[in-house]
Order: structure tokens, then C-alpha cells, then sequence
């Protein structure tokens, strides 16, 4: 059990905070409430007791003091920088729980930035919101709009976000792509399938303008409000072969369905990867496609299938 006053004085406004969601909640004059207004105002309470305990569990962390100075030795240097500088310093957390502060130790050196080891300890994000905001942001992102995704987040906890915070966040969680796929290794089942199969596409990405850019009230025949630029798509995977009989494909023809028959055995996709460019030229992505195939399948076992779209010149390309 914590003896710190700072994390006591916590665990107390936590517990009293419960104790009056308590009281309020089997309070007479609760009964005259509808449901409806109890869940919320539960929801409200409730949230603001697990923030209390949230902020009890930082304090009782301590500071990060790790003694006088710290010594540093930079890769490749044969000397050491040493922080002697010290002072606690707060930083503010938007977490998905609320808002919480978190008094941490400074440690600086001139000429450098400052080290807070509670930071590590904490394994804090460089922004001010939490990585659980941030995973949640970015999973609503990529299923549609910005603007929708924050109207999301906002919804659900009420955090309030910047479309330019979203766009930032969004895309620090992609800086790590390329280099995942690249060191993953990737280890096949003994029974995988003997078709190496890749897939090439483009699509188009409407560019939506800036607000503040001008806006035509009449479009000419033919002229569309928002551009497309053309992105390519790509998939890589494993398969065994799904053998079908002419009868069988006559029969999908005519089927109501493109669901495969519950009662045969379809054989799916294998380790699949899927990823996008609007930035690569055809050339460049379609040299990445290859090269997870050469990764996937070095010494040229399986048999290689690429299927392309319509477009001539992506074909011509492949």
C-alpha cells in the first residue's frame, strides 16, 4: 500500500468519488429519474472515479528519480554526456479515462534535450494524448473521413480533437510500414499452399480541397467537384488450389450467392498482405510486389500467379 501523502490524498478523492456515485445512485430521489438519465449520469460519474484511480496509480509511480546525474555515452562516441541539471517538471495527458498530470524529473545538459526517465518507465507518447486515443483514432480513421473519425472519438470520450492533430497522428502510426514488413520473417506451415499468388489494382482517391480554397457554385458539363488520383494496390499471399468441375462452374453462374457451399471445403488466402500507395509510381510498387514474392518464395517452388485490372498499361508493366 502506498505511503505517499500526494498518492494517498488520491486514493481518497477515488474512493469518495465512488462513495457519492454510491449515494446518488440508490438515493430516493434517484427513483424519480429515467433510465436513460441514470446510464448517463453514471457513465459521467463512473468515469471521473477510474480517472481519480488512474491518477492515484501515476503518483504512487514516484517521480523517476534515478540519483544526481545521469551519464550517456552516444553510439559511436567515445565519450560521455552527463545530465546534472535536475528539476520536476509536469506534463498534461489526455488519456481515454480523462485528463490526468504527471510530475516527473528533469534531468538536462547543455546543448541537449532533456532526459525524464518516468517517461520510459511510463513508456509515454510524445504527444499529449495517450497511445489508447491514439489506436482508437487511428482505427476509425482508415474507415473513413478524418472529420467523421474525430466527430467518433469525441462521441465515444469525449475528446475533443484538431483535424490536424488527427492528420499528424495518423500518419506518425505509418512511419513504421515499410521497415515492419521488411525485418518480419515470415514462417510457413509445413502444408501450405503451392500457389504464390499476387494482385495488382488501381483505385481511385477523391482529393478533397481545402476549405478555405474557392468553391464553384456551378460545375461545368462534365467536371466533377473533387479530382481522383490514382492509387495502387497490391496483395501477396499463399493458397491451395480450389479444383471446381465444369458442373461446379456452370452452377456459380447461375448461383444466388458468391459464398462458397457450407458443406465443401474452400481453401482461403494465406498470410496475406494487402498495402497501398498514392505516392509510388506503377514501376516502383509493383517492383515492391515482386520483391515480397522473391521474399516469400526465394528458390521459385510455387507456382507464381499475378492478376491485374483492365488497365493496359498496368498489365504491359507486370
Amino acid at each position: 500500500m502506498a505511503t505517499n501523502p500526494t498518492v494517498l490524498e488520491r486514493i481518497g478523492s477515488a474512493r469518495n468519488a465512488f462513495a457519492n456515485l454510491e449515494h446518488w445512485l440508490y438515493a430516493p430521489t434517484s427513483d424519480t429519474h429515467k433510465l436513460h438519465t441514470i446510464e448517463v449520469e453514471q457513465e459521467r460519474r463512473g468515469g471521473e472515479v477510474l480517472r481519480l484511480m488512474l491518477q492515484a496509480h501515476i503518483d504512487s509511480r514516484g517521480d523517476g528519480c534515478v540519483g544526481q546525474a545521469i551519464a550517456v555515452r552516444p553510439q559511436g562516441s567515445s565519450g560521455e554526456i552527463v545530465y546534472r541539471h535536475k528539476r520536476l517538471r509536469s506534463r498534461r495527458l489526455v488519456t481515454v479515462l480523462g485528463a490526468v498530470s504527471i510530475t516527473r524529473m528533469e534531468y538536462s545538459s547543455p546543448g541537449q534535450n532533456s532526459l525524464y526517465p518516468l517517461d520510459a518507465v511510463l513508456g509515454l507518447p510524445a504527444r499529449s494524448y495517450s497511445y489508447a486515443i491514439q489506436r482508437r483514432l487511428v482505427k476509425a480513421a482508415v474507415k473513413g473521413p478524418f472529420d467523421e473519425a474525430i466527430e467518433e472519438i469525441a462521441e465515444a470520450i469525449g475528446v475533443s480533437l484538431s483535424k490536424r492533430t488527427a492528420e499528424q497522428i495518423v500518419a506518425d502510426a505509418s512511419v513504421d510500414f515499410e521497415n515492419f514488413y521488411q525485418e518480419r520473417s515470415l514462417r510457413f506451415a509445413p502444408d501450405s499452399g503451392p500457389l504464390l499468388i499476387a494482385s495488382v489494382d488501381g483505385k481511385g482517391v477523391p482529393m478533397v480541397k481545402s476549405a478555405s480554397g474557392e468553391r464553384k457554385v456551378r460545375l461545368a458539363r462534365g467536371e466533377k467537384r473533387n479530382k481522383k488520383r490514382m492509387s495502387t494496390v497490391g496483395a501477396v499471399f499463399t493458397q491451395k488450389p480450389n479444383i471446381r468441375t465444369p458442373e461446379a462452374v456452370v452452377e456459380s453462374l447461375f448461383a444466388e450467392s458468391l459464398k462458397p457451399h457450407p458443406t465443401k471445403h474452400y481453401h482461403r488466402p494465406e498470410q496475406k498482405r494487402v498495402w497501398a500507395s498514392l505516392l509510388l509510381s506503377k514501376d516502383a510498387f509493383i517492383a515492391q510486389v515482386q520483391a515480397e514474392m522473391r521474399r516469400r518464395d526465394p528458390q521459385h517452388q510455387k507456382s507464381w500467379i499475378v492478376v491485374t485490372d483492365g488497365e493496359r498499361a498496368l498489365q504491359r508493366k507486370v
